[in-house]
């Protein structure tokens, strides 16, 4: 039935019951009729007036739609706020909020639930900050859109977030739970699965882990766990996942872990601050790049940080880097990657003002115990390989300039693809020799009579040239898997070193002879002068 022929229908209807001959059976068609006609013909949301209204009594809160209705759809911004106010029926005409629009309920000492909001269906954004008495907000919950901000502030005496099972989707803001002392319950958001701004947990006092937000699968510009003094664990994040924005962990002084944040591969920036029982951050370890120029990563002040092994995945940091005043941490050899001189695979966006290819900022390194105060520090330790490597791929620093395998250090290679050098004292102290420079000679000395023994047990192949000046002949006797070394000798021509004959081929001879480099004259001896 089109509107017109309902008109057309009720005006024929008023006729008939005018006349005198009317009777019951036509009343009750009539009724019918316009029982039809209501339900055929949808009602249209009526904007409540003007865009901006503010209810600061419960007598304003009463009068709502005598002086801003009849309507059911906010346009602008509703604030409710007054000392006397405990009762928001009169609200619950209320059904929606258009895009831009808020509803405020704020500042209320005495309101003790939102039941009038019972009607509330769809919302851009709403919060709910600094209601003392607020005990419950089960009236939302009819509310499945929220398309804003979702905000939870400072009501101290709210336990739980009942109300909102209905949101499943913050399709265009953010949530955040900040400063409510005694919520520990988030069941109410076990539904939640994506929000599209930021979540934000901070200052909820009672809250001891997110596991009711094991349904979130994503979270678009920032997540914040900030200042929870019972907050135990963050394992309820670990659905989410194509994170890559502002990651921020501060102030939970009983959190152990960061098991929670395993699926992150990039991040805009990153903030652990404070956290006294967190003893790694292994749990970063897919992560590959972070920051933007306006960024950082800021690890700073957690008494219990032994090591950063799990940022070793870390190749680009298009931010300033500060590790400071962590009283426990020695081993930050997981930033070597990012620290070394070597531009990786992944090249970072470098250099910044420490001139390291991978970092586009400032590095500070600072009241850490040693071996984390100083870049040098992290290179140099990290640059020993374990006895169980198998591979150092590209030209790097290494053991000795020249050839780069001495004392065991590494005794499971199986390739070293390019030149490999060092100049530090401090890197060769592993290997327990040192180093100093004579007439422009580099000179090794070994701490004892074995150290002159080149051992490579498992080394197939050393693909580089080197110049080798050995008054007393080392023992190559463990370089025995070795197939073939290059080196230069007397500035002459190339030569090939087959180790299992130990006969001389000259390179010119081979199909790919190698490039020539200039590395200083490698001297071995067998005593300290």
């Amino acid at each position: 039935m089109t509107c017109n022929s309902t008109a057309a229908a009720m005006r024929v209807a008023t006729e008939r019951l005018s006349s005198p001959d009317n009777g019951g059976a036509f009343k009750a068609k009539l009724l019918g009729l316009i029982c039809l006609a209501m339900v055929s013909t949808p009602l249209l949301a009526v904007n409540c007036t003007p865009d901006s209204i503010t209810l600061s009594s419960q007598s304003e809160v009463d009068g709502f739609q005598a002086n801003h209705g009849p309507c059911d759809t906010i346009v602008g911004v509703l604030t409710v706020s007054g000392g006397d106010i405990t009762d928001l029926a009169p609200l619950s005409a209320i059904t929606t909020g258009i895009i831009n629009s808020k509803i405020l309920i704020q500042n209320n000492p005495s309101l003790i639930n939102l039941d009038g909001l019972s009607g509330l269906a769809s919302v851009y954004w709403i919060e709910i900050n600094s209601n003392q008495a607020l005990t419950s907000i089960s009236g939302l919950s009819n509310l499945g859109s929220v398309s804003g901000p979702l905000i939870l502030h400072g009501n101290t005496s709210l336990t739980n977030v009942t109300g909102l099972e209905g949101v499943t989707n913050l399709t265009g803001g953010a949530l955040f739970l900040m400063g409510n002392d005694n919520l520990s319950d988030l069941s109410g958001l076990s539904n939640l699965t994506n929000i599209t701004a930021s979540l934000a947990i901070r200052n909820n006092g009672s809250l001891a882990t997110l596991d009711d937000l094991t349904a979130l699968e994503s979270v678009g510009s920032s997540i914040g766990i900030d200042h929870n003094d019972m907050l135990t664990s963050i394992a309820g994040l670990s659905g989410v996942s194509g994170f890559s924005g502002w990651l921020e962990i501060t102030g939970n002084p009983v959190l152990g872990s960061l098991e929670g944040v395993s699926g992150i591969t990039s991040l805009e920036g990153l903030r652990i601050r404070s956290n006294p029982l967190i003893t790694n951050v292994d749990n970063l370890s897919g992560v590959t790049t972070i920051g933007n120029a306006y960024s950082a990563v800021e690890i700073y002040n957690n008494a219990s940080l032994e090591n950063l092994d799990g940022l070793a995945a870390l190749v680009s940091l298009d931010a300033d880097l500060w590790v400071t005043d962590n009283p426990q941490l020695d081993q930050c050899s997981g930033l070597e990657t990012l620290l070394d001189e070597v531009d990786d695979a992944q090249p970072g966006p470098g250099p910044g003002a420490a001139g390291i290819p991978d970092i586009n900022g400032d590095v500070i390194l600072s009241g850490n115990l040693s071996g984390c105060n100083a870049v040098e520090e992290i290179v140099d330790t990290s640059l020993l390989p374990p006895n169980d490597a198998n591979f150092i791929a590209g030209e790097s620093e290494f053991l000795l300039k020249g050839f780069g395998v001495t004392r065991g250090c590494l005794e499971s290679m199986i390739r070293l693809p390019g030149p490999m050098t060092s100049q530090s004292r401090n890197l060769l102290h592993a290997c327990a020799m040192q180093d100093y420079a004579e007439d422009e000679t580099l000179v090794y000395r070994p701490a004892d009579q074995s150290c002159r023994t080149l051992r490579a047990r498992n080394v197939e192949a050393v693909s580089y040239e080197f110049p080798v000046h050995v008054p007393h002949s080392p023992d190559i006797g463990s370089l025995e898997a070795v197939s073939d070394a290059m080196f230069l000798e007397d500035d002459a021509a190339f030569l090939v070193l087959n180790l299992r004959t130990q006969e001389l081929t000259r390179a010119s001879s081979l199909d790919c002879p190698p490039p020539r480099l200039e590395p200083p004259e490698v001297i071995f001896v067998d005593s300290f002068e």
